[in-house]
């Protein structure tokens, strides 16, 4: 395989290591199903501690807290996971000439798969974008989980931007079970024929004072941010949309690129105090988990939590977000 001339050897063995493969899908599929059924293994416990003749006024007392948290657990699965909030973020980039808002949104994993947001989710999202009236609309990228289905376009397409642009992610690639390659993902951005969306393959695109250069997924191996704003005259506060956030491993300084909009993570969905994430994505970077973080003087990542799922419907300590950016001097 011919690699862009930035991969270093040492990137594409990270790469190896930290893509998706069947293992990690596995393994965080069980995790996934451990979370969703754990009521199930509570009250597994609690008629083992039955059968041991434990006191039953702890039991009793055990059975009350178990019951709560089942109430609790069932509204993380079953109705939570239909809500997606707005959040508002705003980022100072220094020599910005004019302040730009938009709004960004990541992940949203439409499929049949039990995680996988439906059409009423995606309703809701899209209702929530038109809300805030914004005449320019980022996805960066994983539209869906594992299928394909051309129908869904029709609900992006409800859109109401002047502009809506995107990035494709792993998941759109296909990339899973072992389908990482140099090909562009042909068959998704066919499904996504209609939805009005304007995806950026290292390309980019001009609005106002801000060039927003887009490139393929990381493990596709056919990124090139040099082409993504080749069409830049220079001047222009530059901004990167790359799905994954251990893009900025293969940033320049000479790239002159003062923000890299990603998502990927989740936030670690699952996220807590201590312990940190608990369904971790394959990343080289995995410190880097949801929200701004500065990587250089100069270059600023922002990672969004996504408004989907993955492995399980269970969020805690992050939320499924729209993100309204507003760049500010």
């Amino acid at each position: 395989m011919q690699y862009p001339k930035r991969f270093t050897r040492e990137i594409i063995e990270a790469l190896e290591i930290f893509r998706f493969s069947d293992e990690h899908e596995f393994r965080n599929r069980f995790i996934g199903l451990s979370i969703d059924f754990f009521p199930i293994y509570i009250e597994i416990g609690l008629i083992i501690l039955f059968l041991l003749k434990v006191d039953p006024s702890i039991l009793l007392f055990l059975s009350i807290l178990s019951f709560f948290y089942a109430l609790f657990h069932f509204y993380k699965i079953f109705i939570d996971t239909k809500n997606v909030v707005l959040k508002k973020y705003e980022i100072k980039i220094p020599g910005l000439t004019k302040e730009v808002s938009f709004i960004f949104v990541s992940d949203m994993h439409y499929g049949p798969e039990y995680y996988g947001a439906d059409a009423t989710k995606i309703r809701k999202m899209v209702d929530l974008i038109n809300s805030r009236n914004k005449d320019l609309v980022i996805f960066g990228g994983d539209f869906v989980c594992r299928k394909l289905d051309s129908s869904i376009a029709t609900e992006y397409a409800k859109v109401k931007a002047e502009d809506v642009i995107g990035i494709y992610g792993n998941h759109d690639s296909l990339y899973l079970n072992e389908k990482q390659g140099a090909e562009m993902p042909v068959r998704f951005l066919e499904s996504m024929n209609g939805s009005g969306i304007k995806f950026l393959n290292n390309e980019g695109f001009k609005y106002g004072d801000i060039y927003f250069g887009g490139i393929t997924d990381i493990c596709s191996m056919n990124l090139d941010v040099e082409k993504a704003f080749e069409e830049g005259k220079g001047d222009e506060t530059r901004v990167l949309l790359s799905h994954h956030p251990d893009i900025f491993d293969f940033i320049k300084e000479e790239d002159n690129i003062s923000l890299v909009l990603s998502g990927h993570t989740h936030g670690g969905q699952i996220y807590l105090p201590v312990v940190g994430s608990v369904l971790t994505i394959p990343c080289r970077n995995t410190n880097l988990v949801k929200g701004l973080y500065q990587i250089t003087d100069k270059l600023q990542l922002f990672i969004s939590m996504g408004a989907g799922f993955s492995s399980t419907r269970m969020r805690l300590g992050t939320q499924c977000e729209v993100c309204e950016i507003t760049l500010t001097n």
